[in-house]
């Protein structure tokens, strides 16, 4: 009589994984491949150009689109253009919005002020022709007031720094709420909006002064700069009380040399 073979023990046969466990293997081996073809890239040559990064960041996302991150946002954008979260900074844009220089300098101006934008502060966003730095409530003045709170001069001195690098045409727009004003001041808010654009202008203009540029560069930085006053009619939200309509937007125009805003 033929004996039973023990399962099992010091003797016995040992148990065989069957190739269904083992798929995790193809996946972890495809990662390791990927991870391999990125340090070898990275590593090889000199320091790659602007252009290279690019092509590199294109490729990269068409690998890494379906990778989830925190809150069910994807990570990267996918080919349905669904929004994705910039960097933790709590600003939203659409995939379409990502992609060549314009997203290089978005993503640059976004983290020049990640603070001030988490916080609620600010904004910066792409419009059709333009980039726009965009200060919100309360950054920079009292409701009613124009002059500029102190607590604000570091970011306006970020903002005039990066302005003083680039060649681009740059206006700053004044915007108030619905709210009335009527003061021996401001006699409405086309003066208040004006004003205060007028007041962030001259902060730009005297932090370019004070940093020992050349007279023709403080000349060429003054004429690139323009004000308007919009008063409240020109509302960011629809309810056109609403204090978040109370606001500073500098927009720089966008012109044949852009890759300077990435320098």
């Amino acid at each position: 009589m033929a004996k039973k073979k023990k399962k099992g023990g010091g003797g016995g046969e040992a148990k065989v994984e069957t190739a269904g466990g083992l798929r995790w293997l193809i996946t972890y081996a495809d990662m390791i491949t990927l991870l391999l073809g990125v340090f070898i890239i990275l590593c090889s040559g000199g320091a790659p150009s602007e252009s290279e990064i690019q092509k590199l960041t294109i490729g990269l996302e068409k690998v890494f689109a379906i990778i989830e991150g925190g809150g069910g946002k994807t990570a990267m954008p996918g080919p349905t253009g669904e929004k994705v979260l910039e960097e933790n900074t709590g600003v939203l844009y659409n995939a379409k919005d990502l992609t060549g220089p314009e997203a290089l300098i978005t993503r640059k101006y976004t983290q020049t002020f990640k603070g001030e934008i988490k916080k609620g502060e600010m904004e910066v966003k792409l419009i059709k022709d333009a980039l726009v730095i965009r200060c919100l409530g309360t950054l920079l003045f009292e409701h009613g007031n124009a002059r500029l709170k102190p607590e604000a001069y570091p970011t306006l001195e970020r903002i005039a720094y990066l302005l003083s690098g680039i060649s681009n045409k740059v206006v700053i727009e004044g915007h108030t709420d619905a709210t009335p004003v009527q003061t021996s001041q401001f006699p409405s808010n086309w003066e208040l909006s004006t004003v205060r654009a007028t007041n962030v202008l001259h902060y730009l203009i005297d932090y370019v002064q004070k940093s020992g540029f050349s007279d023709s560069k403080i000349e060429d930085f003054q004429k690139r700069l323009g004000v308007f006053g919009y008063a409240q009619f020109h509302p960011a939200v629809k309810d056109p009380y609403d204090k978040l309509n109370n606001r500073i937007d500098i927009v720089i125009y966008h012109h044949k040399t852009e890759k300077e805003l990435l320098d």
